[in-house]
């Protein structure tokens, strides 16, 4: 049967298009895998860079609360009414003195000699038994706030000066302002006495 020129001008215009669409086609199969993992890629990233700006938000937080403690200006926790009567060995890591009343802010920690110091230092991985014998473990981040006696005592080592190794007095205003003063007292160790949730007397721990 003859072809008429309406026929094979439609066949010559359609073949021009269904080679593109086969091309087209074939162009999408091919490059298919390549947009799905560019789009895996893509989302992998995101999730990157989402996860780099927690770590950078952790760490500008945590850099504002070293600035604070460095400064004696530690934010303070809500006032502790929960611990036991006691002695209790922590870094004091704010003072703060409010319509009269001191508080301070501690971190309390374990002051660890002998036989559990060397078990903690090995199973933290350092040298056991540890130099001095002694380890202190501070594994929880919890801080709490207690009231300063009016009356209590501070007996400390570290001075402006250096150390005074037979230890010297103070009344808790002066501790307090040497606290403020003195940026050593801002690192050393501490054993607490707390009595009905205020803390009574302080005593700094000498670490060789």
């Amino acid at each position: 049967m003859a072809t008429s020129r309406t026929d094979r001008t439609a066949l010559l215009i359609g073949l021009p298009i269904l080679a593109a669409a086969i091309a087209a086609l074939a162009v999408f199969l091919v490059l298919s895998p390549r947009v799905s993992s560019a789009e895996a890629e893509r989302d992998e990233a995101l999730a990157r860079v989402a996860a780099l700006e927690a770590e950078v938000e952790a760490l500008a937080d945590s850099l504002a609360a070293v600035t604070d403690d460095a400064n004696g200006t530690a934010p303070l926790a809500e006032t502790d009414t929960e611990t036991e009567d006691g002695r209790y060995f922590a870094f004091v890591r704010g003072v703060e003195t409010d319509d009269g009343v001191t508080l301070a802010t501690v971190d309390f920690a374990e002051f660890l000699t002998g036989e559990e110091a060397a078990a903690a230092a090995a199973a933290a991985g350092e040298e056991s038994p540890p130099p001095n014998d002694y380890w202190i473990s501070n594994v929880n981040p919890r801080l709490r706030t207690f009231p300063v006696a009016a009356d209590g005592t501070a007996r400390l080592v570290t001075s402006r000066d250096g150390l005074e190794m037979d230890g010297y007095e103070l009344t808790f205003a002066g501790w307090v302002e040497a606290y403020a003063t003195t940026p050593l007292l801002r690192d050393v160790p501490y054993w607490l006495e707390i009595e009905r949730g205020t803390i009574t007397a302080i005593e700094e721990q000498y670490l060789p």
